[in-house]
């Protein structure tokens, strides 16, 4: 019985600089793939979320030394498209693209962190031109490789 309460005191201990007063829970980072690539990127996306307000998909691919991302948001009837935005291809080995989108009155940034083989997410700022009369905001989305592209991956 001793054992037990000293046993289950340093794990206490032990745990409570993780679980202790002003802890925070952590954000997934970029995962440790080793070191990511652009075929780590490479394919469509889609939101986990089906009645997400934001990203619906997203499709990469590479041209030359370019990341090209392709968007489209939640409209009505039809998704909206951003478009593409390019960055350099050898940002995917930190397991993060950096793009952005001109769109009209709007610059919309976002940074997308592959946190594990098959899923990715996508953190965006949407800034507004004071002209535009808007607030600006951000969002987070889930999304995970379609499955298409996962039994390609997996050989299935």
């Amino acid at each position: 019985m001793f054992r037990l309460r000293a046993l289950t005191l340093l794990v206490l201990v032990l745990l409570q600089p993780a679980f202790g007063e002003g802890a925070k829970p952590e954000t997934p980072g970029p995962c440790d793939l080793g070191s990511s690539t652009m075929a780590d990127f490479a394919g469509t996306w889609s939101n986990e979320n089906q009645s997400t307000g934001m990203i619906t998909r997203i499709s990469i691919d590479q041209q030359f030394d370019k990341a090209l991302v392709h968007a489209w948001v939640k409209c009505r009837p039809n998704n909206c498209d951003w478009g593409i935005a390019r960055t350099q291809a050898s940002e995917a080995s930190n397991g993060q693209l950096q793009v952005e989108w001109q769109y009209g009155l709007s610059v919309r940034k976002a940074t997308l962190t592959l946190v594990e083989r098959g899923r990715l997410i996508v953190r965006t700022t949407v800034h507004f031109s004071p002209s535009a009369g808007r607030s600006d905001y951000d969002t987070v989305d889930h999304l995970v490789r379609t499955l298409e592209e996962a039994s390609e991956i997996h050989g299935k």
